[in-house]
This record gives C-alpha cells, structure tokens and sequence, in this order.
C-alpha cells in the first residue's frame, strides 16, 4: 500500500452526482475489459478460540474480499490490481502477490510501484541482478522516488558496485537537495567506498535538514568510532539511544498489546480506502462510502477516511450525516487540527456561524497559525468587525500566501476601504492561480471601476 499523505483538496470532486477521478488514479486506470489472472486465496490456519483471533481473521477476510470485488469490477485497472497484490503479500502469499504485480505491468507498463514490488521481492530471494533491474526500472517510470533510490543503491552496496551507489544517490541529491534519507544514503555508500570524510559531510548535511534523523546519528557515530574519536562519538550514540527510548516509551505508554492488535486494523483500513478512493473514481459513490466508513471503524486516527466521508456526504446534500462525522472525528481526536477546521468550514458552510466560530476557537488552542482557520475566521468576523478581518488575513497570507488567502485578503481590504492594496492583492492570486476565473474577474471589476 502507498504511504498515507494529509488531503489537502478534495480527491471526490461530484459533479452530476457522478465522481471525477481522484488525480492519483490516471484515465486507463478505471477502464474495464478482459479478466486478468484468477489468484485463490491462500489457505489460512483455523482461528483459535479468542476474540482477538477472531476479529484478525475477520479484518482479513474483509481484505481479500475487498480486494477481489475491486478487480472484479476493475479488471484493468493497475492500482485495484495493485490493492489485490497488497493483500496477498500482506498475510503470506508471495508468489501470488508477484504474479498480481506481473499483471499490473501488462496493463500499464510503467507502474513504478509493481516495478518496486517485485524488485523487492526479488532483494528478499537474493536475486540482486533482477532486483537491480527492477529498481532502476521503478526509477525510470518515477525518477524522485526516494525510497527506491535507497533500495537501488542498497542493492548496488550488496553487489559490490560502489561506484554505482554513489553515483547513483549523487545524482539524486542533485535534483533533490533537501531529502535527508537520500543523504543518508550518499552517506552509506561513501563509507563502502571508503571515503570517510565524503561520508561525515554526507551525514552531516543529513542532520542539518532532519536533525532527528537515526539514521545520519548512527552513521556519524559510527564513523567517529572507526576513527578512533570517542569523544565525537558520544553525542551521536546518545542520540541515538535517546531515539531509540522515545519510541519505545511512546509503545509502551500506548499500551504495546493494543498497539499490536490494533496494527491490523490500521493496515486494513488502507485498503478500505484504496478501494473507496477507486470506487469513487468510477462514480460507485455507495461503495466508496462503505469503504470509508470500514476505514474509519479500523483506525479511528484516519483523518483523511473521515474527510473523505464528510465531503462524499456533503456534496451528496447529507450534510446532517456529513457534520456528524466531522463532531465525531473531533470528539475522537480533539488535538487533530485538520478536524476542527473540518467542522469550521462545514458549519459555516450550512450557515451556523456561531459553531463555525466555536470550533475555529478550539482550532486556534491546537494551532494558532492555522492559516485555513484563520482566513475562514476573518470571512466570519468581517460584518461586525473589518478591522480585526484584515489582520486574521494578513497572517493568513504571511503563513500560507497561496491564490486563497490572496483572495480573502484582498475582500477584507476593500471591507476597510484599501481598494489599491486589495487590487494588488488580487493580482498576485492571479499570478499564482492564473486559470481561476474568480480572481480575474474580480480583479477585472475592481481596474474598471478606477
């Protein structure tokens, strides 16, 4: 499955009461046509009398069926297939999750991630050579992936070429300077190659941009010791100890039994929302739906599951049921910045500016630089007092000067009679959303007014 990352815009646009495809999800990837391979299930051990054994083979089930109703409906589709793939290499069958990735590839060519799978598949067998091949294959279809690039150059290290590990991590760095893993990295293959001061630069350039960074800590510590210079050493081996305890203290204060039950659940609900976002993609909004929902009840931490969910229910005319969902994920998660601003934009949205308000001033006791909060805080407050508006949209601006904000600010300056500073103000949200048509013709209306 693919790394979750924060949802920034919505990925279900409705239009029609249909759904445009997510922009992860390329056109070919919803077409239907022939079957591709039929992959059984692997066969599974009876579950053992306990709930917890009962409730894990149930989440697996819930997987495979998911799954298989996704390719069923999306057979040449690389990412169902992909999901399909997931699930069997999740809970043991690595033959037929190779065979899956095998097919994405003949249905898309260039499928980084079937690349990656099945080169790692082949890492594990100890087929460096086809391993190799592999990786540099993902890398072309996707040349900043940076997890790739480590696994390439790891490859590379295994096969002695340590040449081609630094050359190939410089080049990354190159084009993508402020990654410390692929420091990290550069890090690792300098020292193969044996160039010790390289490699401290290496490291230290690590630190400078994550200075939390593992990784760069026990490489720098390392290399003072090889060196003969403990005392160097010694803060970096502390640091990485003290990493190391703060991740365990954080297992155990979560209570590590829970924390291991829970573990398949939260790898189940991406799957649930893989399959949803697909759904979505096709117009099945129904199934989309039920897959949220299944995420949200296998990790309650699943904010974009919950976003997702409100917007379906939103745009869909629920909004009962979608600001339903947004209290829940606050009440649930009221550190969670995203849900508050949720529940803030979606009140506001139905017209309820006293909860509106409400829920932008818990936001602001958990982020006070929320620029989204405090933008929607300005539009609301704009009536009864502009001058307190502008400076929200001020800071606003100064903390995220995006197309938006420009735009908020610029109604707040007309609000407080500065049209000259809110048609600047509009120009640079042109600038930066050049193909909106409200900025332009805002700014329009305001240069012929003059």
């Amino acid at each position: 499955m693919t790394p979750r990352a924060p949802i920034a815009i919505l990925v279900v646009a409705l239009a029609g009461g249909c759904a445009r495809p997510p922009a992860e999800v390329p056109e070919r990837a919803v077409e239907e046509g022939t079957p591709g391979p039929v992959v059984a299930r692997p066969s599974f051990a009876p579950v053992a009398d306990s709930d917890t054994e009962r409730e894990a083979a149930a989440i697996r089930d819930g997987c495979f069926d998911e799954a298989e109703e996704l390719v069923r409906l999306l057979p040449r589709s690389a990412p169902a297939w992909r999901v399909l793939a997931a699930v069997h290499r999740r809970y043991g069958d690595a033959d037929g999750a190779k065979r899956v990735w095998e097919h994405c590839l003949t249905i898309d060519p260039d499928d980084a991630d079937a690349q990656r799978r099945l080169g790692e598949a082949a890492f594990d067998g100890g087929d460096l050579e086809e391993a190799e091949r592999r990786f540099r294959l993902a890398l072309a279809a996707d040349p900043a992936a940076v997890e790739v690039t480590g696994q390439l150059a790891d490859t590379l290290l295994r096969r002695g070429d340590f040449d081609g590990a630094v050359e190939l991590v410089e080049v990354f760095v190159k084009a993508h300077p402020r990654v410390a893993e692929a420091w990290c990295a550069l890090g690792k293959a300098r020292v193969a190659r044996g160039e010790t001061a390289e490699a401290r630069e290496a490291f230290e350039q690590a630190l400078s941009i994550d200075g939390q960074s593992r990784e760069a800590h026990h490489g720098l510590g390392r290399l003072f010791q090889a060196g003969g210079d403990a005392e160097a050493a010694r803060p970096h081996l502390r640091e990485v100890v003290r990493l190391d305890d703060e991740k365990a203290r954080r297992h155990r204060e979560g209570d590590a039994a829970a924390s291991d039950r829970a573990a398949p659940g939260v790898w189940a609900a991406d799957v649930h929302n893989e399959a949803a976002l697909l759904h979505a993609a096709r117009g099945d909004l129904a199934r989309a739906e039920r897959g949220w929902q299944r995420a949200v009840e296998l990790d309650p931490d699943f904010g974009s599951a919950r976003e997702l969910l409100a917007r379906l229910y939103a745009r869909s005319g629920r909004a009962s049921e979608a600001l339903a969902v947004r209290r829940a994920w606050c009440a649930a998660r009221p550190e969670d910045a995203a849900a508050w601003f949720g529940l803030a934009e979606a009140a506001a949205a139905a017209g309820d500016a006293e909860g509106a308000e409400e829920a932008l001033a818990r936001l602001a006791t958990v982020a006070p630089d929320h620029a989204g909060g405090l933008a929607l805080s300005a539009r609301l407050v704009s009536k009864r007092d502009p001058a307190a508006a502008l400076v929200q949209a001020r800071r606003a601006v100064e903390i995220d000067p995006s197309a938006a904000h420009e735009y908020v600010l610029a109604d707040m300056l007309l609000r407080n009679g500065r049209r000259d500073e809110a048609i600047r103000a509009l120009r640079r949200a042109v600038a930066l959303a050049p193909d909106d048509p409200r900025y332009r013709a805002t700014l329009g209306q305001l240069e012929g007014a003059r």
